[in-house]
Protein backbone atom coordinates (compact mmCIF):
# COMPACT_ATOMS: atom_id res chain seq x y z
CA UNK A 1 0.00 0.00 0.00
CA UNK A 2 1.54 3.33 -1.42
CA UNK A 3 1.46 5.22 2.22
CA UNK A 4 3.83 8.06 2.71
CA UNK A 5 4.80 8.96 6.33
CA UNK A 6 5.30 12.73 6.71
CA UNK A 7 7.12 13.21 10.29
CA UNK A 8 5.71 16.74 11.51
CA UNK A 9 7.53 18.20 14.84
CA UNK A 10 4.14 18.82 17.22
CA UNK A 11 4.27 17.44 20.17
CA UNK A 12 4.33 13.77 18.66
CA UNK A 13 2.35 14.56 15.75
CA UNK A 14 4.06 11.85 13.01
CA UNK A 15 1.28 11.95 10.66
CA UNK A 16 0.33 9.23 8.37
CA UNK A 17 -0.18 10.99 4.81
CA UNK A 18 -1.43 9.47 2.15
CA UNK A 19 0.46 9.50 -1.34
CA UNK A 20 -1.08 11.17 -4.41
CA UNK A 21 -1.31 8.04 -6.13
CA UNK A 22 -3.43 6.72 -3.78
CA UNK A 23 -7.25 6.21 -5.03
CA UNK A 24 -10.03 6.75 -2.77
CA UNK A 25 -11.11 2.74 -2.79
CA UNK A 26 -7.28 1.77 -1.54
CA UNK A 27 -7.91 4.14 1.54
CA UNK A 28 -10.82 2.61 2.55
CA UNK A 29 -9.61 -0.46 1.96
CA UNK A 30 -6.79 0.27 4.36
CA UNK A 31 -9.50 2.15 6.90
CA UNK A 32 -11.71 -1.10 6.45
CA UNK A 33 -8.34 -3.24 7.45
CA UNK A 34 -7.06 -1.42 10.37
CA UNK A 35 -10.40 -1.40 11.45
CA UNK A 36 -10.85 -5.33 11.28
CA UNK A 37 -6.62 -5.48 12.55
CA UNK A 38 -7.22 -4.11 15.58
CA UNK A 39 -7.94 -5.99 18.88
CA UNK A 40 -10.05 -3.55 20.37
CA UNK A 41 -12.48 -3.17 17.38
CA UNK A 42 -12.16 -6.46 16.11
CA UNK A 43 -14.78 -6.93 19.12
CA UNK A 44 -17.19 -4.52 18.42
CA UNK A 45 -17.83 -2.24 14.98
CA UNK A 46 -17.54 1.64 15.08
CA UNK A 47 -21.06 1.95 14.75
CA UNK A 48 -21.90 -0.09 17.41
CA UNK A 49 -19.47 1.60 19.85
CA UNK A 50 -21.19 4.99 18.68
CA UNK A 51 -24.92 3.53 19.51
CA UNK A 52 -23.31 2.08 22.58
CA UNK A 53 -21.93 5.43 23.94
CA UNK A 54 -25.31 7.08 22.93
CA UNK A 55 -26.89 4.56 25.33
CA UNK A 56 -27.66 7.10 28.67
CA UNK A 57 -27.91 3.78 30.32
CA UNK A 58 -24.12 3.37 30.03
CA UNK A 59 -22.75 6.45 31.06
CA UNK A 60 -20.16 8.63 29.96
CA UNK A 61 -16.85 7.59 28.68
CA UNK A 62 -14.24 7.63 30.32
CA UNK A 63 -10.81 7.36 28.71
CA UNK A 64 -7.44 6.12 30.41
CA UNK A 65 -3.81 5.92 28.87
CA UNK A 66 -1.40 4.34 30.18
CA UNK A 67 1.86 5.11 29.25
CA UNK A 68 3.97 2.15 30.84
CA UNK A 69 1.96 -0.06 28.00
CA UNK A 70 1.63 2.39 25.50
CA UNK A 71 -2.29 1.67 25.80
CA UNK A 72 -5.35 3.35 25.37
CA UNK A 73 -8.81 2.17 26.67
CA UNK A 74 -12.52 3.27 26.63
CA UNK A 75 -14.85 2.54 29.30
CA UNK A 76 -18.34 3.03 30.11
CA UNK A 77 -20.62 1.93 33.13
CA UNK A 78 -20.87 -1.42 31.55
CA UNK A 79 -16.86 -1.99 31.43
CA UNK A 80 -14.30 -1.43 28.17
CA UNK A 81 -15.67 -0.64 24.92
CA UNK A 82 -13.13 -0.32 22.93
CA UNK A 83 -8.87 0.49 22.74
CA UNK A 84 -5.73 0.77 20.94
CA UNK A 85 -1.70 0.86 21.26
CA UNK A 86 -0.43 4.50 21.21
CA UNK A 87 2.23 6.74 20.64
CA UNK A 88 3.29 8.75 23.70
CA UNK A 89 6.25 11.39 24.65
CA UNK A 90 10.00 10.11 23.99
CA UNK A 91 12.30 11.05 26.69
CA UNK A 92 12.77 14.70 26.64
CA UNK A 93 9.32 14.75 25.33
CA UNK A 94 7.51 13.10 28.16
CA UNK A 95 3.59 13.32 28.02
CA UNK A 96 2.16 14.48 31.40
CA UNK A 97 0.34 12.46 33.61
CA UNK A 98 -3.02 13.50 34.84
CA UNK A 99 -6.31 14.15 35.00
CA UNK A 100 -8.13 16.06 31.68
CA UNK A 101 -10.82 16.92 30.18
CA UNK A 102 -11.66 17.11 25.80
CA UNK A 103 -11.23 20.80 25.33
CA UNK A 104 -11.20 21.10 21.77
CA UNK A 105 -11.95 18.45 19.02
CA UNK A 106 -10.99 19.55 15.06
CA UNK A 107 -10.79 16.97 12.34
CA UNK A 108 -8.52 18.97 10.46
CA UNK A 109 -6.59 20.74 12.65
CA UNK A 110 -2.99 22.04 12.69
CA UNK A 111 -0.37 22.55 14.67
CA UNK A 112 0.14 26.51 15.96
CA UNK A 113 3.44 25.03 17.54
CA UNK A 114 5.47 23.18 14.68
CA UNK A 115 5.19 24.95 11.38
CA UNK A 116 1.50 23.71 10.95
CA UNK A 117 1.89 20.21 11.24
CA UNK A 118 -1.30 17.90 10.70
CA UNK A 119 -3.22 16.71 13.17
CA UNK A 120 -6.08 14.70 11.81
CA UNK A 121 -8.89 14.29 14.36
CA UNK A 122 -7.05 16.18 17.58
CA UNK A 123 -9.14 16.11 20.45
CA UNK A 124 -7.37 18.74 23.03
CA UNK A 125 -6.18 17.84 26.34
CA UNK A 126 -4.68 21.02 26.88
CA UNK A 127 -4.25 24.28 25.47
CA UNK A 128 -0.50 24.55 26.01
CA UNK A 129 -0.05 22.03 22.97
CA UNK A 130 -1.24 18.37 24.56
CA UNK A 131 -3.45 16.48 22.78
CA UNK A 132 -4.84 13.04 21.41
CA UNK A 133 -4.51 12.56 17.33
CA UNK A 134 -4.20 10.43 14.10
CA UNK A 135 -0.29 9.19 13.71
CA UNK A 136 2.64 7.19 13.22
CA UNK A 137 2.06 4.68 15.80
CA UNK A 138 5.55 3.07 15.82
CA UNK A 139 5.08 0.40 18.88
CA UNK A 140 6.82 2.70 21.39
CA UNK A 141 7.32 6.37 22.62
CA UNK A 142 8.26 8.80 19.51
CA UNK A 143 5.94 11.46 20.05
CA UNK A 144 7.34 15.29 21.00
CA UNK A 145 4.13 14.74 23.14
CA UNK A 146 1.08 13.94 22.29
CA UNK A 147 -0.73 10.98 22.38
CA UNK A 148 -0.77 9.14 19.19
CA UNK A 149 -3.35 6.84 17.76
CA UNK A 150 -3.70 5.01 14.69
CA UNK A 151 -5.75 6.72 11.95
CA UNK A 152 -8.74 4.67 11.54
CA UNK A 153 -8.71 4.51 15.31
CA UNK A 154 -8.43 8.38 15.74
CA UNK A 155 -11.45 9.04 13.47
CA UNK A 156 -13.90 5.91 15.41
CA UNK A 157 -12.38 7.56 18.72
CA UNK A 158 -13.53 11.26 17.47
CA UNK A 159 -16.61 10.34 16.63
CA UNK A 160 -18.15 8.55 19.89
CA UNK A 161 -16.47 11.44 22.50
CA UNK A 162 -17.55 14.40 23.73
CA UNK A 163 -16.62 17.20 24.80
CA UNK A 164 -15.63 17.66 28.17
CA UNK A 165 -15.34 13.84 28.02
CA UNK A 166 -12.76 12.54 31.40
CA UNK A 167 -9.21 11.33 30.40
CA UNK A 168 -6.76 10.29 32.72
CA UNK A 169 -2.97 9.58 31.72
CA UNK A 170 -1.64 7.47 33.96
CA UNK A 171 1.77 5.81 34.27
CA UNK A 172 0.32 2.10 34.83
CA UNK A 173 -2.94 0.69 33.74
CA UNK A 174 -6.13 1.39 35.90
CA UNK A 175 -9.73 0.75 35.19
CA UNK A 176 -12.75 2.46 36.67
CA UNK A 177 -14.00 0.80 40.10
CA UNK A 178 -17.37 1.02 41.60
CA UNK A 179 -17.24 3.17 44.62
CA UNK A 180 -19.44 4.62 47.05
CA UNK A 181 -19.31 7.04 49.96
CA UNK A 182 -21.82 8.63 52.04
CA UNK A 183 -19.68 12.25 51.02
CA UNK A 184 -20.32 11.86 47.40
CA UNK A 185 -22.59 14.25 45.93
CA UNK A 186 -26.09 13.53 46.01
CA UNK A 187 -28.77 15.21 43.24
CA UNK A 188 -31.56 17.12 44.35
CA UNK A 189 -34.43 14.23 44.84
CA UNK A 190 -36.44 13.21 42.18
CA UNK A 191 -39.98 13.52 44.09
CA UNK A 192 -41.08 15.98 46.29
CA UNK A 193 -41.36 14.79 49.79
CA UNK A 194 -44.24 14.75 51.61
CA UNK A 195 -43.82 16.66 54.16
CA UNK A 196 -43.07 19.12 52.33
CA UNK A 197 -45.23 21.09 49.79
CA UNK A 198 -44.58 22.90 46.47
CA UNK A 199 -42.73 26.00 45.93
CA UNK A 200 -45.61 28.78 45.77
CA UNK A 201 -47.16 29.77 42.71
CA UNK A 202 -48.05 33.83 42.87
CA UNK A 203 -51.21 34.61 41.49
CA UNK A 204 -52.08 35.29 37.85
CA UNK A 205 -52.56 38.87 36.71
CA UNK A 206 -55.24 39.76 33.79
CA UNK A 207 -52.86 41.95 31.64
CA UNK A 208 -56.07 44.96 30.28
CA UNK A 209 -55.09 46.57 26.76
CA UNK A 210 -56.82 49.91 27.93
CA UNK A 211 -54.60 52.36 30.12
CA UNK A 212 -51.93 54.60 29.02
CA UNK A 213 -48.36 53.88 30.50
CA UNK A 214 -47.19 55.36 33.82
CA UNK A 215 -45.32 57.99 33.64
CA UNK A 216 -42.68 56.28 35.55
CA UNK A 217 -42.63 53.85 33.19
CA UNK A 218 -40.96 56.71 30.18
CA UNK A 219 -39.19 58.81 32.56
CA UNK A 220 -41.46 60.92 34.24
CA UNK A 221 -43.36 62.75 31.39
CA UNK A 222 -46.67 63.08 30.10
CA UNK A 223 -48.47 59.46 29.74
CA UNK A 224 -48.21 58.21 26.24
CA UNK A 225 -50.17 56.01 24.65
CA UNK A 226 -49.65 52.03 25.30
CA UNK A 227 -49.03 51.34 21.54
CA UNK A 228 -46.47 48.38 22.17
CA UNK A 229 -48.28 45.58 23.43
CA UNK A 230 -47.22 45.98 27.31
CA UNK A 231 -49.94 46.36 30.06
CA UNK A 232 -49.93 48.33 33.29
CA UNK A 233 -50.26 44.70 34.88
CA UNK A 234 -47.05 42.98 33.16
CA UNK A 235 -44.51 45.80 33.73
CA UNK A 236 -46.12 46.03 37.26
CA UNK A 237 -45.64 41.56 37.33
CA UNK A 238 -41.85 42.37 36.14
CA UNK A 239 -41.56 45.24 38.77
CA UNK A 240 -43.13 43.39 42.05
CA UNK A 241 -41.96 39.57 41.55
CA UNK A 242 -39.88 38.26 43.87
CA UNK A 243 -37.20 35.18 43.10
CA UNK A 244 -37.77 32.50 45.36
CA UNK A 245 -35.89 32.52 49.07
CA UNK A 246 -35.48 29.43 49.14
CA UNK A 247 -33.09 26.79 47.28
CA UNK A 248 -34.83 24.12 45.56
CA UNK A 249 -35.76 20.61 47.13
CA UNK A 250 -36.25 18.66 44.23
CA UNK A 251 -35.04 18.53 40.61
CA UNK A 252 -38.52 19.35 39.64
CA UNK A 253 -38.36 22.21 41.68
CA UNK A 254 -34.84 23.47 40.33
CA UNK A 255 -36.23 22.90 36.43
CA UNK A 256 -39.21 24.93 37.17
CA UNK A 257 -36.95 27.14 38.88
CA UNK A 258 -34.52 28.08 35.81
CA UNK A 259 -37.74 27.91 33.24
CA UNK A 260 -39.04 31.07 35.60
CA UNK A 261 -36.07 32.68 35.46
CA UNK A 262 -35.91 32.50 32.09
CA UNK A 263 -39.42 33.49 31.73
CA UNK A 264 -39.01 36.42 34.12
CA UNK A 265 -35.80 37.54 31.69
CA UNK A 266 -37.88 37.28 28.50
CA UNK A 267 -40.77 39.38 30.57
CA UNK A 268 -38.32 41.79 31.69
CA UNK A 269 -36.95 42.25 28.15
CA UNK A 270 -40.12 42.92 26.97
CA UNK A 271 -41.31 45.13 29.35
CA UNK A 272 -38.00 47.06 28.90
CA UNK A 273 -37.86 46.86 25.10
CA UNK A 274 -41.86 48.66 25.04
CA UNK A 275 -40.45 51.44 27.49
CA UNK A 276 -37.41 51.95 25.15
CA UNK A 277 -40.00 52.36 22.41
CA UNK A 278 -42.39 54.88 24.27
CA UNK A 279 -39.92 56.54 25.70
CA UNK A 280 -38.17 57.01 22.10
CA UNK A 281 -41.96 58.06 20.80
CA UNK A 282 -41.69 61.11 23.61
CA UNK A 283 -38.53 62.04 22.38
CA UNK A 284 -39.36 62.00 18.94
CA UNK A 285 -42.48 64.09 19.79
CA UNK A 286 -40.53 66.89 22.01
CA UNK A 287 -37.88 66.86 19.59
CA UNK A 288 -40.23 68.05 17.52
CA UNK A 289 -41.98 70.24 19.58
CA UNK A 290 -38.86 71.88 20.76
CA UNK A 291 -37.85 72.11 16.82
CA UNK A 292 -41.22 74.17 16.45
CA UNK A 293 -40.89 76.27 19.40
CA UNK A 294 -37.47 77.71 18.67
CA UNK A 295 -38.68 78.07 14.95
CA UNK A 296 -41.75 79.97 16.02
CA UNK A 297 -39.31 82.00 17.96
CA UNK A 298 -36.71 82.77 14.75
CA UNK A 299 -39.90 83.72 12.98
CA UNK A 300 -41.03 86.79 15.83
CA UNK A 301 -37.62 87.69 15.93
CA UNK A 302 -37.36 88.21 12.42
CA UNK A 303 -40.95 89.91 13.09
CA UNK A 304 -39.66 91.54 15.45
CA UNK A 305 -36.96 93.65 13.69
CA UNK A 306 -39.49 94.25 11.35
CA UNK A 307 -42.08 96.17 13.75
CA UNK A 308 -39.32 97.16 15.30
CA UNK A 309 -37.82 98.77 12.22
CA UNK A 310 -41.75 100.18 11.20
CA UNK A 311 -42.04 101.51 14.07
CA UNK A 312 -39.05 103.83 13.98
CA UNK A 313 -40.27 104.82 10.49
CA UNK A 314 -43.14 105.92 11.83
CA UNK A 315 -42.03 107.97 14.44
CA UNK A 316 -39.52 109.63 12.16
CA UNK A 317 -42.31 110.52 9.77
CA UNK A 318 -44.19 112.13 13.03
CA UNK A 319 -41.68 113.99 14.10
CA UNK A 320 -41.47 115.27 10.69
CA UNK A 321 -45.02 115.88 10.30
CA UNK A 322 -45.16 117.77 13.99
CA UNK A 323 -41.93 120.02 12.65
CA UNK A 324 -44.02 121.10 9.60
CA UNK A 325 -46.77 121.85 11.66
CA UNK A 326 -44.59 123.84 13.66
CA UNK A 327 -42.80 125.40 11.49
CA UNK A 328 -46.30 126.42 9.37
CA UNK A 329 -47.69 128.00 12.79
CA UNK A 330 -44.86 130.19 13.63
CA UNK A 331 -44.84 131.87 10.47
CA UNK A 332 -46.83 134.93 10.29
CA UNK A 333 -49.42 134.78 7.22
CA UNK A 334 -51.37 137.72 6.37
CA UNK A 335 -54.71 137.79 6.12
CA UNK A 336 -55.23 138.73 2.45
CA UNK A 337 -57.99 137.58 0.12
CA UNK A 338 -60.57 135.35 0.71
CA UNK A 339 -59.57 132.76 -1.66
CA UNK A 340 -55.79 133.06 0.13
CA UNK A 341 -57.50 132.55 3.56
CA UNK A 342 -58.86 129.59 2.33
CA UNK A 343 -55.79 128.45 0.80
CA UNK A 344 -53.61 128.92 3.96
CA UNK A 345 -57.22 127.01 6.11
CA UNK A 346 -56.49 123.92 4.04
CA UNK A 347 -52.69 123.82 4.30
CA UNK A 348 -52.98 123.98 8.28
CA UNK A 349 -55.56 121.25 8.30
CA UNK A 350 -53.58 119.39 5.74
CA UNK A 351 -50.49 119.14 8.08
CA UNK A 352 -52.99 118.73 11.16
CA UNK A 353 -54.09 115.17 9.42
CA UNK A 354 -50.31 114.20 8.87
CA UNK A 355 -49.65 115.09 12.10
CA UNK A 356 -52.60 112.77 13.40
CA UNK A 357 -52.37 109.87 10.70
CA UNK A 358 -48.57 109.94 11.88
CA UNK A 359 -49.92 109.63 15.39
CA UNK A 360 -51.98 106.71 14.55
CA UNK A 361 -49.16 104.98 12.43
CA UNK A 362 -46.74 105.37 15.33
CA UNK A 363 -49.62 104.09 18.15
CA UNK A 364 -50.37 101.03 15.54
CA UNK A 365 -46.47 100.46 15.28
CA UNK A 366 -45.85 100.40 19.21
CA UNK A 367 -48.87 98.00 19.54
CA UNK A 368 -47.37 95.89 17.09
CA UNK A 369 -43.93 95.64 19.14
CA UNK A 370 -45.44 95.07 22.00
CA UNK A 371 -47.86 92.21 20.89
CA UNK A 372 -44.38 91.12 18.99
CA UNK A 373 -42.50 91.31 22.51
CA UNK A 374 -45.33 89.25 24.20
CA UNK A 375 -45.21 86.49 21.58
CA UNK A 376 -41.78 86.52 21.84
CA UNK A 377 -41.84 86.17 25.67
CA UNK A 378 -44.43 83.27 25.39
CA UNK A 379 -42.56 81.62 22.54
CA UNK A 380 -39.45 81.82 24.95
CA UNK A 381 -41.04 80.33 27.88
CA UNK A 382 -42.34 77.78 25.39
CA UNK A 383 -38.91 76.95 23.73
CA UNK A 384 -37.32 76.77 26.73
CA UNK A 385 -39.82 73.96 28.24
CA UNK A 386 -39.58 72.28 24.99
CA UNK A 387 -35.82 72.26 25.27
CA UNK A 388 -35.92 71.04 28.87
CA UNK A 389 -38.63 68.07 28.15
CA UNK A 390 -36.62 66.94 25.01
CA UNK A 391 -33.57 67.03 27.09
CA UNK A 392 -35.23 64.92 29.94
CA UNK A 393 -36.64 62.36 27.17
CA UNK A 394 -33.50 61.88 25.76
CA UNK A 395 -31.94 61.08 28.82
CA UNK A 396 -34.31 58.79 28.90
CA UNK A 397 -33.69 57.14 25.94
CA UNK A 398 -30.22 56.76 26.58
CA UNK A 399 -31.28 55.09 30.14
CA UNK A 400 -33.72 52.76 28.31
CA UNK A 401 -31.18 51.99 26.05
CA UNK A 402 -28.74 51.04 28.06
CA UNK A 403 -31.68 49.03 31.00
CA UNK A 404 -32.32 47.36 27.53
CA UNK A 405 -28.70 46.62 27.27
CA UNK A 406 -28.69 45.21 30.52
CA UNK A 407 -31.55 42.86 30.02
CA UNK A 408 -30.36 41.72 26.58
CA UNK A 409 -26.88 40.77 28.76
CA UNK A 410 -28.93 39.23 31.66
CA UNK A 411 -31.05 37.43 29.13
CA UNK A 412 -27.79 36.01 27.21
CA UNK A 413 -26.72 34.51 31.11
CA UNK A 414 -29.66 32.87 31.88
CA UNK A 415 -29.52 31.04 28.63
CA UNK A 416 -25.90 30.81 28.88
CA UNK A 417 -27.05 29.51 32.49
CA UNK A 418 -29.17 27.05 31.28
CA UNK A 419 -26.80 25.27 28.81
CA UNK A 420 -24.49 25.41 32.06
CA UNK A 421 -26.82 23.36 33.89
CA UNK A 422 -27.46 20.56 31.39
CA UNK A 423 -23.46 19.69 31.20
CA UNK A 424 -21.79 17.22 33.96
CA UNK A 425 -20.32 19.70 37.20
CA UNK A 426 -16.59 18.94 38.07
CA UNK A 427 -15.67 19.46 41.77
CA UNK A 428 -12.44 18.98 42.63
CA UNK A 429 -10.82 18.88 46.26
CA UNK A 430 -7.39 20.07 47.02
CA UNK A 431 -6.17 18.23 50.13
CA UNK A 432 -3.08 20.10 49.94
CA UNK A 433 -4.21 23.86 49.94
CA UNK A 434 -7.68 23.01 51.16
CA UNK A 435 -9.78 24.39 48.73
CA UNK A 436 -12.89 23.11 46.48
CA UNK A 437 -13.53 24.03 43.37
CA UNK A 438 -16.40 23.74 41.02
CA UNK A 439 -16.62 24.11 37.27
CA UNK A 440 -19.65 23.39 34.67
CA UNK A 441 -19.61 23.73 30.82
CA UNK A 442 -15.76 24.79 31.06
CA UNK A 443 -16.74 27.58 33.21
CA UNK A 444 -16.01 28.74 37.12
CA UNK A 445 -19.21 28.24 39.14
CA UNK A 446 -17.69 28.54 42.82
CA UNK A 447 -14.15 28.44 44.69
CA UNK A 448 -14.24 28.11 48.32
CA UNK A 449 -12.16 26.68 51.65
CA UNK A 450 -12.58 23.70 52.97
CA UNK A 451 -11.68 21.73 56.73
CA UNK A 452 -9.55 18.68 57.23
CA UNK A 453 -11.08 17.45 60.49
CA UNK A 454 -8.25 15.12 61.04
CA UNK A 455 -4.58 14.32 59.73
CA UNK A 456 -4.17 12.31 56.31
CA UNK A 457 -1.80 10.95 54.65
CA UNK A 458 -1.02 11.18 51.34
CA UNK A 459 -3.92 10.15 48.98
CA UNK A 460 -2.41 10.28 45.15
CA UNK A 461 -5.08 11.33 42.92
CA UNK A 462 -8.54 10.10 42.40
CA UNK A 463 -11.49 10.45 39.86
CA UNK A 464 -15.44 9.72 40.93
CA UNK A 465 -17.79 9.92 38.08
CA UNK A 466 -21.64 9.81 38.43
CA UNK A 467 -22.47 6.80 35.69
CA UNK A 468 -26.19 7.68 36.02
CA UNK A 469 -28.97 7.47 38.31
CA UNK A 470 -28.84 4.73 40.59
CA UNK A 471 -31.67 2.11 39.13
CA UNK A 472 -32.84 1.55 42.77
CA UNK A 473 -32.50 4.70 44.11
CA UNK A 474 -33.24 7.84 41.72
CA UNK A 475 -32.38 9.98 44.36
CA UNK A 476 -28.46 9.03 44.24
CA UNK A 477 -25.57 8.56 41.66
CA UNK A 478 -24.19 5.40 40.73
CA UNK A 479 -20.49 5.92 40.77
CA UNK A 480 -17.15 4.84 39.24
CA UNK A 481 -13.86 5.46 40.86
CA UNK A 482 -10.72 5.98 38.56
CA UNK A 483 -7.20 6.08 40.35
CA UNK A 484 -4.95 8.35 38.23
CA UNK A 485 -2.12 8.09 40.82
CA UNK A 486 -1.64 6.25 43.88
CA UNK A 487 0.67 7.28 47.09
CA UNK A 488 4.07 5.73 46.55
CA UNK A 489 4.83 3.46 49.32
CA UNK A 490 7.69 4.59 51.08
CA UNK A 491 10.23 1.64 50.96
CA UNK A 492 11.23 -0.06 54.59
CA UNK A 493 15.07 0.69 55.03
CA UNK A 494 16.71 0.54 58.45
CA UNK A 495 20.47 1.20 59.73
CA UNK A 496 22.64 2.55 58.22
CA UNK A 497 21.09 1.55 54.85
CA UNK A 498 18.36 3.94 55.27
CA UNK A 499 20.97 6.43 56.26
CA UNK A 500 23.37 6.41 53.40
CA UNK A 501 20.35 6.19 51.17
CA UNK A 502 20.41 9.39 48.82
CA UNK A 503 17.43 11.42 49.73
CA UNK A 504 16.70 10.82 45.33
CA UNK A 505 16.73 7.54 45.45
CA UNK A 506 14.48 6.62 47.99
CA UNK A 507 11.99 8.54 46.54
CA UNK A 508 12.81 7.07 43.00
CA UNK A 509 12.61 3.43 44.88
CA UNK A 510 9.26 4.87 46.02
CA UNK A 511 7.89 6.15 42.85
CA UNK A 512 8.97 2.57 41.78
CA UNK A 513 6.85 0.73 44.16
CA UNK A 514 3.46 2.10 44.19
CA UNK A 515 1.06 0.94 46.48
CA UNK A 516 -1.78 -1.83 45.13
CA UNK A 517 -5.10 -0.56 43.06
CA UNK A 518 -6.90 -2.46 45.69
CA UNK A 519 -6.01 0.12 48.36
CA UNK A 520 -7.24 2.77 46.05
CA UNK A 521 -10.88 3.07 47.75
CA UNK A 522 -9.41 2.44 51.31
CA UNK A 523 -7.46 5.69 50.73
CA UNK A 524 -10.23 7.83 49.04
CA UNK A 525 -12.87 6.90 51.65
CA UNK A 526 -10.67 7.72 54.39
CA UNK A 527 -9.97 10.77 52.47
CA UNK A 528 -13.59 11.80 52.11
CA UNK A 529 -14.39 11.07 55.75
CA UNK A 530 -11.83 13.78 56.64
CA UNK A 531 -13.22 16.24 54.30
CA UNK A 532 -15.76 18.92 56.01
CA UNK A 533 -17.43 20.92 53.04
CA UNK A 534 -19.80 23.84 53.78
CA UNK A 535 -23.63 22.74 53.49
CA UNK A 536 -24.04 25.88 50.91
CA UNK A 537 -21.79 24.53 48.64
CA UNK A 538 -23.26 21.24 48.91
CA UNK A 539 -26.26 22.40 47.79
CA UNK A 540 -24.83 24.34 45.32
CA UNK A 541 -23.52 21.01 43.87
CA UNK A 542 -26.69 18.98 44.58
CA UNK A 543 -29.00 21.46 42.65
CA UNK A 544 -26.50 21.61 39.44
CA UNK A 545 -25.28 17.56 39.97
CA UNK A 546 -26.26 15.38 36.63
CA UNK A 547 -25.47 12.22 35.26
CA UNK A 548 -21.19 12.19 34.12
CA UNK A 549 -20.68 14.88 36.82
CA UNK A 550 -17.56 14.10 38.51
CA UNK A 551 -15.40 14.47 41.68
CA UNK A 552 -11.32 15.03 41.56
CA UNK A 553 -9.83 14.05 44.87
CA UNK A 554 -6.18 14.53 45.11
CA UNK A 555 -3.47 15.93 47.24
CA UNK A 556 -2.00 18.28 44.42
CA UNK A 557 -2.71 21.74 44.04
CA UNK A 558 -4.59 23.04 41.04
CA UNK A 559 -2.20 25.08 38.93
CA UNK A 560 -3.69 28.12 37.35
CA UNK A 561 -1.36 28.36 34.51
CA UNK A 562 -3.29 25.44 32.74
CA UNK A 563 -6.83 26.09 34.45
CA UNK A 564 -7.34 29.78 32.63
CA UNK A 565 -10.88 30.59 30.64
CA UNK A 566 -12.39 27.47 28.73
CA UNK A 567 -11.28 24.86 30.50
CA UNK A 568 -12.49 22.44 33.23
CA UNK A 569 -9.45 20.98 35.18
CA UNK A 570 -6.06 20.45 33.76
CA UNK A 571 -4.42 18.21 36.81
CA UNK A 572 -1.13 17.19 36.50
CA UNK A 573 0.40 14.64 38.31
CA UNK A 574 3.89 14.35 37.27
Amino acid sequence: MPWSTAVAPERGFTVPAVSRFVTLTAVASLAAVSIASSPSLARESARDVAIRAADPNTGPLITIVSLRKQKLRVFDLNGEVTSSRVSSGQPGFDTPTGVFSLLEKNVHHQSNIYAGAEMPFMQRLTWSGIALHAGQVPGYRASHGCIRLPYSFAKSLFDITKLGGRVVVAQDETQPLPFDHPKLFRPLPQSIPAARQPMAQAGTRVASNDIAIPTSAIGGLSEFPRLFGVTPALAEAVKSFQAPSTKPATRLEADRAVREKLSRAETELKVIEQARKAATEVAKAAVRASAAANERLAALRKDGDQVRAGLRSAEAKLAAAEQAFEAFIQVPHPRGSAADFARLQDMEADLEDGVLNATLSVDAARVGVARNELARAETQAAAVTSDTTRARALTNVQKAVVDLKSAQLAMVEVKRDIVRRSKPISVLISLKSQRIYVRQGFEPVLEAPISISQPIDRVGTHVMTAMRFSKTNADTFEWRMVTAQMPPRMPSMTGDASAQASRKSRQREADSSPMPVSAAATIAADALDAVVIPQDILDTIAERANPGSSLILTDRELKANENGLNTEFVLLTR
